[in-house]
């Protein structure tokens, strides 16, 4: 998986206790931990989407943040798109509407 810095990607954040928000971040990995606040896991939604979850959260206790499918999930979170090498990409701009609508749907802590 190669980094590079100045490369950016379309991703939703859904913080805890806040409605979810698309951001524009660095296409690296120090980005995406500083999302999450730590080691990213990555939960595969599809075959090119994945809810981005702290890997610690359960264990450092993070507050509940939403049940997403069979998932309760702890801690800020993010949606984002990957390639078929493995990268961080954009999510597609017809998506957008569609996941944040959905995450908001789904409110605050499960």
């Amino acid at each position: 998986m190669t980094e590079i810095e100045d490369r950016t990607v379309t991703v939703i954040l859904v913080p805890v206790g806040k409605a979810p928000r698309v951001i524009t971040i660095p296409a690296t990995l120090k980005a995406q931990q500083a999302l999450v606040g730590g080691l990213i896991e990555p939960i595969q939604v599809d075959d090119r989407i994945s809810v981005v979850v702290n890997e610690e959260g359960l264990l450092r206790d993070l507050p509940p943040n939403r049940r997403v499918g069979r998932f309760d999930l702890v801690g800020d979170f993010y949606i984002a798109a990957w390639n078929e090498e493995g990268e961080i990409v954009s999510l597609d701009a017809e998506d957008l509407p569609t996941l944040v609508g959905l995450l908001a749907g789904m409110g605050g802590a499960p």
